[in-house]
């Protein structure tokens, strides 16, 4: 890892002790900051030099690099050791082209363009100067509000609205490539009736028609 000349948004220089501390204490076993599948394939963490970092892993991980640019972000040790877990929640520093001025939970957060974000940069410098994230959890309140040009983006566009909202000429709807595996699992092993399902003689039939095609009426002995 190499990091030389890169800030954190507070000013402190970004290295290798800050990559120990995360993985160590702030997302290390017995933490509750990140979700344990981000970091449990670490098994170690080693400092070479200031700017260099040798990660010993508990197992292979074919998703090291894609989990190190992503759901695992590097904590400021001085500026964490400081404020805690409760104070860093509300004033969050990072080394990105954009910081967290204002956090409002459960409502948004505001950034700003970070002036002095690392020029070699491959992503190179932000050019937007203030952004507001806001929290509308109403999907048609989110949709309506884009529509009118009240929001510029938003994010999870409901499947059923792909085609109208590309159809518009002031919108554009992009998708990528995800990680993440959604799925829907029933419990087998609760002691009571609703938590095993398969013991009801209607769902195994509702399992047989979905899995080999049965049609309404039909029944597989």
């Amino acid at each position: 890892m190499y990091a030389k000349g890169v800030k954190f948004h507070n000013g402190d220089d970004f290295s290798a002790d800050d990559v120990v501390y995360t993985f160590e204490h702030v997302a290390g076993p017995n933490t509750d900051s990140v979700v344990p599948q981000s970091v449990n394939w670490i098994a170690s963490t080693e400092k070479v030099d200031d700017y260099t970092v040798r990660l010993h892993l508990a197992k292979p991980f074919p998703a090291e690099l894609e989990y190190l640019s992503g759901p695992t972000p590097i904590f400021p040790a001085k500026y964490f050791q400081s404020v805690k877990l409760a104070g860093f929640s509300r004033a969050p520093i990072g080394t990105g082209p954009y910081k967290v001025v204002q956090v409002i939970p459960g409502q948004g957060v505001t950034m700003e363009k970070n002036p002095d974000y690392f020029k070699e940069s491959p992503l190179g410098q932000p050019k937007i100067g203030k952004l507001n994230f806001v929290v509308i959890r109403d999907p048609e309140t989110r949709l309506a509000q884009l529509r009118t040009g009240q929001m510029d983006w938003i994010w999870r566009v409901p499947s059923d609205q792909v085609e109208a909202l590309s159809s518009m000429p002031n919108l554009a709807v992009k998708s990528g490539e995800t990680m993440r595996v959604g799925f829907v699992a029933m419990s087998i092993h609760s002691d009571s009736p609703e938590g095993k399902p398969f013991q009801d003689v209607r769902v195994r039939q509702a399992h047989r028609s979905s899995k080999y095609g049965d049609q309404p009426g039909e029944r597989r002995q």
